[in-house]
């Protein structure tokens, strides 16, 4: 799921504003056609959804806008009587504060996502951190013991790599390290690890 969340992640925001357009409209466009009788909210969380994980929270936010703003005028043009007419903008208010709530919600989430990748990624390499490698590793030598198969380790050492960050400066040797990881990580498999242990 991680996987397909990331490769969704790399479409253009363009893509994203698009679908998530024709996907509000249609919503709409159905509301309507169904009547007021029937409650469409959940389905306008799926726009509100898109835009606030694919594009921004701050679109998210104008989308929840939108989205009770067309729930109203659809609720108006479908004919929704109520006892007074304060009861349409009571109602707009409590669907923008629930879309508000999802875009909140959804914002945490990504958050959370974030800090977990930063929490096992090493930031200079991009590869697994030292502290993540010993789960990982462990995890490794229990299944090599279980089911009685060889575990390879190898350890790289950059030599002479104090004299790099000296001549050059550390962004540079922190370009060299990344360069190295990006090499091993592209020539070995994917079940492979590489981590940054120095």
């Amino acid at each position: 799921m991680t996987n397909l969340i990331t490769a969704l992640e790399k479409a253009s925001r363009g893509l994203w504003i698009t679908v998530g357009l024709i996907l509000l409209f249609a919503v709409g466009v159905l509301d309507y056609l169904t009547g007021y009788e029937l409650s469409f909210s959940l389905f306008y969380l799926i726009p509100i959804a898109l835009f606030s994980w694919f594009v921004s929270s701050r679109l998210g936010v104008a989308v929840s806008f939108i989205s009770a703003g067309l729930w109203l005028v659809v609720d108006i043009l479908a004919g929704a009587r109520y006892s007074h007419p304060a009861i349409y903008f009571w109602n707009s208010l409590i669907r923008l504060g629930f879309f508000h709530l999802t875009v909140l919600l959804i914002s945490l989430g990504k958050a959370l996502e974030r800090e977990k990748t930063f929490a096992r990624t090493d930031y200079t390499t991009g590869t697994t951190n030292t502290r993540f490698f010993h789960v990982l590793a462990q995890r490794e030598i229990d299944r090599s013991a279980r089911h009685q198969t060889p575990l390879t380790v190898a350890f790289v050492d950059v030599d002479d790599f104090k004299s790099i960050n000296d001549l050059f400066g550390h962004m540079s040797g922190d370009k060299v390290l990344g360069t190295i990881a990006g090499n091993m990580q592209r020539h070995l498999r994917k079940t492979d690890l590489v981590a940054r242990r120095g």
